[in-house]
């Protein structure tokens, strides 16, 4: 079986340089965004990033649909993990996704799974997941409660999206929810054919929260990460997005760095896979 060449991506925020950017009109005519198990012909605007979530009835033609458990249903959860489509028939299930431009366009796919003790099975599953043939990643849930995220950017090579899940025999696969961000082809530009996401931190971030769209015109999540005894830098003036980067980083993200308080220290990062394969 063919598989993907995928270069883990390490995304994160310079620490010292200022980068003057260009503010760009922020839509979602590049967005695909499916809240997995709520009923068919169903959609909302989210009531944070406003971002228009639809059915997957659609999207897919089998699997059932569940609510996770009430007990998990805080106010402070997103509301695209109060729902699951699990797929208990079938080895390999896949969802069909054509986003508005196809073949040749470069775009940034995730899906988002909560376990929330959907089944009243208190076992949480562990399964593989595919972008159309190719093995992507394999999906580890630890409890009810953490959401996991699996990000891939891809260069669509027919008009058509497949994201698969496939049973390990190791419980129930099933999805919270599936996006697709169109990116500029200019940007993450790799000898291979996708990049996975590894870690992408807002060093030095001021909040608890995550920053995502409309901060971030791509609708990238970035988790806030801060380090004992490391100042913190937060620019004075607000520092915009420019014509000549294409990757248009959150302004929230740029205008925050973050630096050891000994001058002498230095800011390690190390990455060791799962798989030296």
């Amino acid at each position: 079986m063919a598989r993907y060449n995928i270069l883990p991506l390490i995304s994160f925020i310079s620490f010292f340089t200022l980068v003057v950017l260009l503010v760009q009109a922020q839509d979602q005519s590049g967005f695909v965004s499916i809240d997995c198990g709520i009923p068919e012909d169903s959609s909302y605007n989210d009531e944070t990033t406003d971002i228009k979530y639809i059915s997957d009835a659609a999207f897919v033609e089998s699997g059932t649909i569940h609510s996770t458990d009430s007990t998990f249903q805080t106010t402070s959860l997103e509301k695209q993990f109060q729902n699951v489509r699990s797929f208990t028939e079938g080895k390999r299930n896949c969802y069909d996704v054509q986003p508005p431009q196809g073949k040749g366009f470069k775009y940034l796919i995730r899906t988002r799974f909560m376990y929330g003790n959907y089944d009243n099975l208190g076992k949480a599953p562990e399964f593989d997941i595919y972008l159309g043939v190719n093995l992507w990643d394999s999906v580890l849930i630890d409890n009810a409660t953490i959401i996991v995220t699996k990000e891939i950017i891809h260069t669509l090579s027919s008009d058509h999206v497949h994201v698969c899940l496939v049973d390990k025999d190791k419980g129930t696969p099933f999805l919270s929810v599936l996006e697709l961000r169109l990116l500029k082809s200019d940007t993450y530009e790799t000898p291979y054919d996708s990049l996975m996401l590894f870690k992408r931190w807002d060093l030095g971030g001021l909040g608890d929260l995550p920053i995502r769209y409309k901060d971030d015109v791509y609708d990238r999540i970035w988790i806030p990460l801060r380090f004992p005894n490391y100042k913190i830098f937060n620019a004075s003036f607000t520092i915009d997005s420019n014509t000549n980067n294409g990757f248009q980083p959150a302004r929230l993200v740029m205008n925050t760095a973050t630096s050891p308080e000994d001058s002498s220290q230095d800011i390690l990062f190390y990455w060791e896979p799962q798989d030296p394969t």
